[in-house]
């Protein structure tokens, strides 16, 4: 696996960790900086999905 997958990974179970803790507003927050992390770097490699030529 490549490094995004293993931190797309801890940043799930961060955010699960959190929750199941009692705070869902922090879990929330790790959960939306996890995902603007990945489409900075998806914008970055140049992944744009299932559409892009092969």
């Amino acid at each position: 696996m490549k490094p995004m997958h293993y931190l797309s990974a801890a940043g799930i179970l961060v955010t699960l960790g959190l929750y199941v803790a009692g705070q869902p507003e922090a879990a929330g927050v790790v959960l939306v900086l996890a995902l603007v992390v990945e489409v900075i770097v998806s914008a970055v490699t140049g992944k744009k999905g299932n559409d892009s030529e092969r």
